[in-house]
């Protein structure tokens, strides 16, 4: 009998030790953000007059980019997301920001702001944005895909443009990843700053 409860008791601490092993190994969970362009120059300035107001309008993402867990390629229809790692917030409210962020660091204006915004304000443009595709992984780089317009206040129905961006990671890391995403949403917002521009000098051109 003694021999038997020393068994038991032997087992116990076994199963102990090993279910306090398990816990004690538990994957730390990283949190990412996204984030803006670092390398640009100094912010063009002008009279705040001259400088357009521009308005960040719809915003579309896939819904499987709009959640909390980082999301690589696993094969051509396979998408794997990760559990310990993950954006701070979801991509759909810091996408916009960014985007908002880069124009206004980019592009001669007197502000950008993210709709919805009050009715009496008439942006001089709108930007509309779709994102179709925004993956791959740490070790292959990101790859982005999206459509986007510049509607110029009093017209309507502009013609969609396409940009295609491969960003590296530089390593084979979820940093890097998350670097490759906010230097893929740098280049967009470059893009889409060009197009304001030449509207902006056709508009100054006429007058």
């Amino acid at each position: 009998m003694k021999r038997t409860c020393s068994y038991t008791i032997a087992i116990l601490l076994v199963v102990g030790f090993l279910l306090s092993s398990g816990c004690g190994s538990t994957v730390q969970t990283r949190y990412y953000a996204l984030g803006p362009i670092t390398d640009v120059g100094q912010r063009q300035t002008d009279t705040a007059q001259q400088c357009p107001l521009v308005g960040i309008g719809t915003v579309k993402l896939p819904k499987y980019l709009d959640r909390p867990q980082i999301a690589t390629n696993s094969g051509d229809n396979e998408i794997l997301l990760s559990e310990e790692n993950r954006w701070i917030e979801p991509l759909s409210q810091s996408f916009p920001r960014v985007l908002a962020r880069n124009l206004y660091s980019l592009v001669c204006t007197r502000n950008v702001l993210i709709y919805p915004w009050r009715a009496s304000v008439k942006p001089d443009y709108v930007v509309d944005i779709e994102v179709m595709r925004m993956e791959g992984t740490p070790a292959t780089g990101l790859f982005m895909e999206a459509r986007w317009s510049v509607t110029k206040s009093g017209e309507s129905s502009p013609p969609w443009r396409w940009s295609t961006l491969k960003e590296p990671t530089g390593s084979n890391s979820y940093e890097g990843y998350v670097r490759a995403h906010s230097k893929a949403t740098g280049n967009l917002s470059i893009e889409i700053a060009k197009a304001i521009e030449g509207l902006s000098r056709d508009v100054n051109a006429i007058k």
